[in-house]
């Protein structure tokens, strides 16, 4: 109980910080789908998260000058529930990135950094039309049944978000957050006993319909 508190006193001081932040902010996507709401997951499986640095409140950075270096760190607590297992940046050959280098934590604390540049001469600043740079993605793996907080942060107390033109943005990216759930699944056994209990009472139920009228 005295983790949970101390777990929502930190999350709640994040974003009272980050509250006076404005300009950008990180997003979570999952299925092509803004995540707004808990993360389903089945035990043992895996879900994958792409993380963005989006533009807002008039921002118009990422869409006019691109971002020349980003960064963001992952927390996650509980860290039992689920972990991040790989990290696939926004790089080349394929990414908006020329570089990355990847960090999964495997202390006390459990967390996963990604930094990412382009160099000079390489593919240039990352630009979006649309005010949105994919970061990267993470994999969280289900370990066991429950809920683990996932709260999105600088990278690293330097700088690590730089635009074309030269611009430091660490200081104005709102903190973003969310949960992901991890469910049991059940045992096959469980699942066909449940499949005939199911037979089994429709086939009573329409038992005692067809089942004709006594007299006196």
């Amino acid at each position: 109980m005295k983790l949970r508190v101390f777990l929502l006193t930190v999350t709640l001081a994040l974003f009272s910080g980050a509250s006076a932040r404005a300009g950008y902010q990180y997003q979570f996507v999952s299925g092509g789908q803004v995540i707004s709401s808990a993360i389903q997951v089945n035990q043992g499986s895996t879900v994958d998260i792409q993380v963005y640095l989006i533009q807002t409140g008039g921002s118009d950075g990422l869409s006019t000058s691109g971002l020349n270096a980003a960064g963001v760190r992952l927390n996650y607590s509980p860290s039992g529930v689920a972990q991040v297992t790989a990290i696939t940046p926004n790089s080349t050959p394929i990414g908006a990135f020329d570089t990355a280098t990847t960090t999964i934590s495997t202390g006390s604390t459990k967390y996963a950094r990604l930094n990412l540049s382009n160099e000079p001469g390489g593919s240039g600043p990352a630009i979006s039309p649309d005010g949105r740079v994919l970061l990267g993605t993470f994999t969280f793996s289900g370990m066991s049944v429950g809920s683990t907080t996932v709260y999105a942060s600088d990278a690293t107390s330097g700088i690590d978000n730089i635009l074309a033109n030269g611009q430091f943005l660490d200081s104005m990216i709102n903190y973003s957050a969310s949960t992901i759930t991890i469910n049991v699944v059940p045992e096959p056994g469980t699942m066909v006993l449940s499949g005939l209990l199911a037979v089994g009472i429709a086939g009573g139920a329409v038992r005692r319909f067809r089942r004709p009228a006594t007299t006196a």
